[in-house]
């Protein structure tokens, strides 16, 4: 039979274990907690990375569709600028046509 001595020793060092047990345990908890909110981090941050290749994707689709739109009214522009020079000259030719024929008649009327 163990003596008294041996018995509160026994108790002291049980005591002890358990106690750093209960430290460790209550460490890996506070690891696993912190893990587990890493985790939820990453995956947060992971989300906001795919949503901002997201935009990113579709902001360049629509400088693509823009770079298109104004290369398309450049070509209108053009269009619109040569229309716009041959009316002139169209107006202009009209102009010394007519008055061509004003002169014509001038010369014909003014008596010799």
């Amino acid at each position: 039979m163990r003596s008294a001595a041996e018995l509160r020793k026994e108790k002291e060092c049980t005591h002890i274990v358990a106690t750093e047990a209960l430290k460790y345990k209550t460490t890996i908890g506070k690891y696993k907690k912190a893990l587990s909110q890493a985790k939820n981090d990453i995956n947060t941050k992971d989300n906001e990375l795919t949503r901002s290749n997201k935009n990113l994707e579709k902001a360049e689709k629509d400088l693509e569709a823009s770079k298109t739109q104004v290369t398309n009214l450049q070509a209108e522009l053009k269009k619109t600028q040569q229309l716009k020079d041959e009316v002139r000259i169209t107006m202009d030719q009209t102009l010394k046509d007519k008055q061509a024929l004003v002169d014509k008649k001038a010369v014909t009327m003014m008596p010799s």
